[in-house]
């Protein structure tokens, strides 16, 4: 969507204008530029897997305590009624509409699961929907809770494979910020300070320089997303 493009794009023109003027070349503008265009996804990404923290808690705990309880033999309405009570918001309004939405229009548990997922973006209850769907299919509360408690299995692993990554890279990372911010402050210290000696081919020094910290920025995101997982 162009409404989506916006904010890159403005970044970026911000970026390449500021990256031309300390660079005194446009060719020193583009590799700013380009920062600037991922800067804001940056932002945004990392500020919506912060919100989505403590809801994949609620979702990692609701499967482990869904999963106990169809183990005892209850049935699907009677796990949801337990974990409305349990459940602090906005969980616990979710489960209650969902309840009400079985009772009124007989929309299955596994449906309400699924659009729970896409409303938060969590594939821990589009998980869920997959194993309540089968379980309805054949099973009952025993393949509920025997799907459910292997989810439980699989999302503890993914946690602690998560936080064994972030303690692997602590380290390097922080020695990332250290030589980027080293960079930039040696970069803007000779733009500043000394602008003599980066006239004519010296430009040239300047957009390599900008190449190479906006590269190791690039290098440092990457290393630290779990996607590199």
């Amino acid at each position: 969507m162009a409404r989506d493009k916006l904010l890159p794009g403005a970044f970026a023109a911000v970026f390449f204008v500021l990256g031309t003027a300390m660079c005194r070349t446009a060719l020193g503008g583009v590799p700013w530029a380009v920062l600037g265009w991922f800067l804001p996804g940056w932002i945004v990404g990392l500020a919506a897997e912060k919100r989505r923290a403590k809801p994949r808690e609620m979702a990692k705990s609701f499967v482990v305590a869904a999963a106990g309880m169809f183990a005892a033999g209850q049935t699907a309405s009677e796990v949801m009624k337990v974990m409305t009570d349990r459940m602090p918001e906005p969980f616990a309004g979710e489960f209650r509409d969902m309840m009400g939405q079985r009772e009124m229009q007989g929309k299955p548990y596994s449906r309400s699961f699924g659009d729970l997922a896409k409303k938060y973006g969590l594939p821990e209850f589009e998980a869920v929907a997959a194993v309540l769907a089968a379980a309805d299919r054949a099973g009952g509360p025993n393949a509920a809770a025997k799907g459910l408690k292997r989810l439980g299995t699989a999302l503890q692993q993914r946690d602690r494979l998560l936080a064994e990554r972030r303690k692997e890279t602590f380290e390097p990372k922080v020695a990332a910020v250290v030589v980027i911010t080293l960079l930039l402050v040696g970069f803007l210290g000779g733009v500043l300070l000394w602008p003599g000696y980066f006239e004519g081919g010296g430009r040239l020094v300047l957009a390599a320089a900008s190449a190479i910290i906006v590269g190791m920025v690039f290098l440092a995101v990457k290393a630290g997303s779990p996607d590199a997982m």
